[in-house]
């Protein structure tokens, strides 16, 4: 076996934070690399697929179980109302994808803040029509409607 296979395995069997370490380290070493790596970095945040986006938020919001809402409502204190305890397990999957677009138009990446925003909306829809059940959304169906339409909310970076 090759030198270089022996490299590749030792990068892929690091863990997330691994790599970035290895990373940071070499562009540290190697400074003429930053520019190179701040342009793929910027290439990879700025292809975002808004069907991609909304599969991925309505795949996650289907995987909501009962007991991820029970779990949430334990850990407030005092008496959570169910209906609560699923808007906040909902925001809580739905968050990952709001930083997201928060990141990219913080950035300048207007574009790809938009189309992941489109991507949530359209994944958060595909929820609102789906079948009934706490996996395809009938106790959310009007709670989403109501909620957007009335909710008064921080501006979006």
């Amino acid at each position: 076996m090759s030198v270089r296979k022996v490299q590749a395995k030792v990068l892929d069997a690091l863990s997330p934070t691994e790599q970035a370490a290895v990373l940071a380290d070499l562009l540290t070493a190697h400074p003429q690399l930053v520019e190179d790596a701040d342009r793929l970095a910027s290439a990879y945040l700025e292809h975002v697929d808004r069907g991609d986006v909304a599969g991925e938020v309505a795949g996650t919001l289907r995987s909501l179980t009962v007991e991820d809402v029970w779990e949430r409502g334990r850990q407030e204190p005092g008496f959570v109302h169910e209906n609560e305890a699923a808007w906040m397990a909902a925001e809580e999957a739905v968050q990952p994808y709001l930083d997201d677009m928060r990141r990219a138009a913080a950035l300048g990446m207007h574009t790809t803040a938009r189309e992941t925003c489109w991507g949530i909306v359209r994944g958060l829809y595909e929820c609102r029509k789906s079948g009934p059940g706490l996996r395809g959304g009938s106790g959310t169906r009007g709670g989403l409607h109501r909620r957007a339409r009335g909710a008064r909310s921080a501006p979006i970076a």
